[in-house]
């Protein structure tokens, strides 16, 4: 979806509403959430990972989110190199859990304050 589309969709929406200024309100509204919602979108393990040490939200088989961080672990020895162990690791524990188990990450959105500012 285009920013484009995203403006076309905010203004049918707000084009529901009666008064001028909720209009603004509403198209303003609509358009930042959709923006929001296609930046924020959660991402297959399969399909790519996080820069490593960055902290993201993980989804797990059941549902379950958490933050986490992907990174190496420990190295092994193949007796040609030696190669990285990465995993998953909860951030608020420390503990690692099994790359399996995890089917999905995202960016953890910013916190935005009244006004735009961080």
């Amino acid at each position: 979806m285009t920013k484009e589309q995203i403006e076309k969709k905010a203004k049918e929406i707000a084009n529901q509403w009666q008064e001028p200024s909720d209009y603004n309100i509403a198209r303003d509204a609509a358009t930042e959430m959709a923006e929001w919602i296609l930046s924020n979108q959660w991402v297959r393990v399969e399909d790519e990972l996080p820069k490593k040490s960055e902290i993201v939200l993980i989804r797990n088989k059941n549902g379950s989110i958490a933050r986490a961080t992907y990174d190496t672990v420990g190295r092994f020895d193949t007796g040609n190199a030696i190669e990285d162990c990465n995993a998953w690791i909860l951030v608020d524990v420390g503990v690692r859990i099994g790359n399996s188990d995890i089917t999905h990450w995202m960016p953890i959105p910013p916190l935005v304050e009244k006004g735009g500012d961080r």
